[in-house]
């Protein structure tokens, strides 16, 4: 590494900011921050306010799922978990949307805790997208027990085969902004096109002729 030439660091620092540039000012990202913020996830709606490559810990996002179930009406009781835990401060303004996500069976705890501030991966959010989309907890018996919430949602064009790379990295605030506007995306394709009259065929059928996300309004 001393041998790298500071004109060469230079080099892929320019390059570093400007995929990043490039990430935060598609129209994917400012359409998932707007929504946010108009739903009440988050509190700001420009790009250097929301702060898009911090990470972010379980209690926030126990906070901005409790807020994204109940505007996709998803924020239904589905488990008898003990949703109290010994390290949420009652006083805690994340305390309600903990005890929420955990009865919705979105996030649970460990031996009576809930790690309020450990940082998520995202390998733990997209699990807790997937658990939130089919009302269910897929297998995690297998290694890496990740591995069927991957495929799922690959299957539903949540996340991408280049996702693979930074699968089980920190989640930044960019990500988890991005995969709940597309899960949105996706709830409402469902909802539209799943009738008596149109098959689940269709919906699958449905990559073939999107080639953007921005082909899509929700």
């Amino acid at each position: 590494w001393d041998n790298i030439s500071e004109s060469t660091w230079s080099n892929v620092s320019l390059a570093i900011i400007a995929w990043n540039e490039t990430l935060t000012d598609s129209s994917e990202f400012m359409e998932s921050i707007n929504r946010m913020y108009d739903n009440g996830m988050t509190s700001y709606n420009t790009t250097e306010s929301f702060m898009p490559y911090q990470t972010i810990t379980r209690a926030q996002v126990a906070k901005m799922l409790d807020k994204f179930a109940t505007v996709t009406n998803l924020n239904i009781i589905r488990n008898q978990w003990n949703c109290e835990f010994s390290d949420v401060d009652p006083q805690s303004e994340y305390k309600d949307s903990i005890t929420k996500v955990c009865q919705y069976g979105i996030m649970a705890g460990s031996n009576d805790k809930f790690s309020p501030n450990q940082i998520v991966t995202k390998a733990e959010f997209i699990a807790m997208l997937i658990r939130l989309f089919d009302w269910n907890k897929l297998d995690e018996s297998i290694n890496p027990r990740w591995t069927e919430y991957y495929k799922r949602a690959i299957e539903i064009w949540l996340i991408s085969a280049q996702d693979t790379v930074s699968f089980t990295s920190e989640i930044a605030r960019y990500d988890v902004a991005t995969y709940l506007y597309r899960l949105k995306v996706r709830l409402t394709m469902y909802n539209n096109l799943n009738s008596t009259q149109l098959s689940d065929e269709i919906v699958k059928t449905l990559s073939e002729t999107v080639n953007t996300w921005d082909n899509w309004n929700s």
